[in-house]
């Protein structure tokens, strides 16, 4: 495109096997140059049971094949434009890693909770690489936190490879 374009917006629909998991509009995290390749994150939201479905459906299957359509939305000389996408493709079927040698170490206990590391073994069977960065999970009653786990290891599992991990976990 000939002018750059400021904080456009996508919109999106991906399908899974011929089946819509998603459909969206979203602001782009990015401003992409004039003439010149950019890159955009999309922010994406998938339902647990939604994605849970999707996978079950793909049982047994080492790969699928995927449909992302859409179009990127922005403003241009004073009128609202599209540039439309589509790609095709496939993709490895994600499967979930296994723990083993587990170790819980309690930590501090006090009137706040009760503190914890998991130390654990993880060994991911799939093609490509899993990163455990910003992997956590939230325990919540209602509007209430009553703890979670966040994985304090600063790494990758390889792809068909195995490697430790330290998990940190807080009840309250």
């Amino acid at each position: 495109y000939p002018m750059p374009l400021k904080a456009p917006r996508f919109r999106y629909d991906l399908a899974i096997e011929g089946a819509r998991l998603l459909s969206q509009e979203t602001p782009a995290v990015a401003s992409l140059p004039a003439r010149a390749e950019g890159k955009a994150t999309l922010p994406v939201r998938i339902e647990f049971l939604e994605l849970l479905d999707a996978v079950r459906s793909l049982k047994g299957a080492n790969q699928f094949a995927y449909k992302l359509d859409g179009a990127l939305l922005f403003n241009a000389l004073g009128a609202e434009r599209e540039l439309p996408f589509s790609r095709p493709g496939q993709a490895p079927v994600p499967r979930p890693p296994s723990f083993r040698a587990i170790d819980v170490k309690l930590g501090e206990m006090g009137l706040s909770g009760l503190a914890f590391d998991i130390l654990a073994e993880v060994e991911n069977p799939n093609v490509f690489g899993i990163d455990l960065r910003d992997v956590g999970y939230a325990l919540q009653l209602g509007q209430s936190r009553l703890g979670g786990l966040q994985v304090a290891s600063n790494k990758e599992i390889a792809p068909g490879s195995s490697g430790k991990i330290s998990i940190q976990g807080k009840l309250s």
